[in-house]
C-alpha cells in the first residue's frame, strides 16, 4: 500500500558558534509543528547545532522535492546577508537557494527567517536576492525579523524574540482555514499575531517584514477554536502534609503546554488553597506522575476547615479549558 501523500514538509536550520539560541530556535519550531498542533501528514527535518554543512541543507531540499508535499516550510535561524544564509562551512548562496526552491513542486512555500545581521539596518533583512527569490515563482512568501535573544529568567528564555512570538501566536490565534476537516491557523494569521506579540512584549512594531502573498498555507491547528487532544487524571493519592501524587495521561498534545492545576477545597466547593505546574509531554501518548504540594501557609486554613477537605485536580489547556478533572477526599493532614 503506497504511503499517503504528504501535506507538509518542514526543514528547520539553526546554526551557531557561540550563540546556541539559533539551534534552540530551530528545535523549538520543529517540535511545535511535529507535535499536537502540527498537521498529521508532515515530514520534518531538523538541522541544528554547530555542524550544519551546506551539503546537508541541499540534501534536505532535494529529498523534499522528491516527496512533493503540497506545502513547504523552511525555517532558518542564524546569520544572513547579501551573500546568502550562513551555515557551518560557508553559505547557502542565493543561486543555490533559488535552484533548490524552483525544483520544489510545492504549491505554497513559506520562508521564516530569524536573521542575525549585526549592526546592519533593518533593510538588510530583505536583500535583493531574497526579493528576487520570492518573485521567481508563484506561491513563495517570506517573513523575516532580526534575531535577538531573550535573556535568562524571562519567559521563553534562550529563544529569539521573533521565533518565540511565532510559537506564542498559536496560543491565541483563531482559525481562518479549514484543512482536512480541522480548523487551522494560516501563515498570514500566525504572522499577524506574532507581530502583535512582538509589539506588546518588546515594542517591536515593524517585524516581521513580509514579502509575497500570505494566507493560503495551513500552518498549525487552532487552539483558540477547539482544545487539542485529550487528557485523563488516572489517580490522586494524598501524601505527607499537604502533598499528593497525581497520575495523569495526555494524548495528542505532544510539545503543547498543559497546565496541571491542584487545589484543596471544602465539600461545598470553597477553595482553601491552590497552585499549578506546567507539563509539556514529548510523546503522542504520555503518562506520568507529578508530586504536588500546597504551601505550608495554607495548613492552618485546612486544619480549621469545618468539613471534609478534598483535592481538586485538573488538566487545562492554554485557553483555560478543562481537559480532565478529578476530586478526591483527603481524610487527614498526614
Amino acid at each position: 500500500m503506497p504511503a499517503p501523500h504528504l501535506s507538509h514538509e518542514l526543514i528547520c536550520v539553526g546554526t551557531h558558534d557561540q550563540n546556541d539560541f539559533h539551534a534552540n530556535n530551530a528545535r523549538a519550531l520543529h517540535d511545535l509543528l511535529t507535535g499536537g498542533l502540527g498537521p498529521q501528514r508532515i515530514l520534518a527535518t531538523n538541522l541544528s547545532g554547530s555542524r550544519v554543512p551546506v551539503a546537508a541543507v541541499e540534501s534536505a531540499f532535494d529529498a523534499a522535492a522528491d516527496r512533493a508535499a503540497t506545502n513547504l516550510i523552511f525555517y532558518f535561524s542564524g546569520a544572513g546577508n547579501a551573500s546568502g544564509l550562513s551555515v557551518t562551512n560557508g553559505a547557502i548562496q542565493p543561486e543555490t537557494f533559488e535552484r533548490l526552491l524552483l525544483r520544489s513542486p510545492a504549491a505554497s512555500i513559506l520562508l521564516i527567517l530569524d536573521l542575525a545581521i549585526g549592526a546592519e539596518p533593518d533593510r538588510a533583512l530583505l536583500p535583493e536576492w531574497l526579493r528576487r527569490l520570492v518573485a521567481s515563482r508563484p506561491g513563495i512568501r517570506a517573513a523575516v525579523a532580526r534575531a535577538t535573544r531573550i535573556g535568562a529568567g524571562a519567559e521563553n528564555e534562550g529563544l529569539g524574540r521573533f521565533t518565540a512570538a511565532v510559537i506564542s501566536a498559536l496560543d491565541a490565534a483563531p482559525s481562518d482555514l479549514r484543512f482536512e476537516n480541522v480548523r487551522f491557523v494560516s501563515d498570514k494569521l500566525v504572522m499577524e499575531h506574532a507581530r502583535a506579540n512582538l509589539t506588546e512584549r518588546w515594542g517591536l512594531e515593524n517585524f516581521p517584514l513580509e514579502i509575497g502573498s500570505f494566507g493560503d498555507l495551513p500552518f498549525a491547528r487552532s487552539q483558540a477554536f477547539a482544545p487539542v487532544g485529550q487528557a485523563s487524571i488516572l489517580s490522586v493519592a494524598s501524601g505527607k502534609g499537604l502533598s499528593a501524587s497525581v497520575t495523569w495521561s495526555i494524548e495528542g498534545r505532544a510539545n503543547v503546554k498543559t497546565t496541571l492545576r491542584y487545589a484543596l477545597v471544602r465539600q461545598d466547593g470553597t477553595q482553601l488553597a491552590d497552585a499549578s505546574t506546567v507539563l509539556v509531554p514529548v510523546n503522542p501518548l504520555q503518562k506520568g506522575k507529578t508530586r504536588v504540594r500546597i504551601s505550608k501557609r495554607a495548613i492552618r486554613l485546612v486544619s480549621i476547615a469545618s468539613s471534609s477537605v478534598f483535592w481538586k485536580v485538573s488538566l487545562v489547556d492554554v485557553r483555560g479549558r478543562t481537559l480532565a478533572e478529578s476530586t478526591v477526599e483527603r481524610s487527614s493532614l498526614g
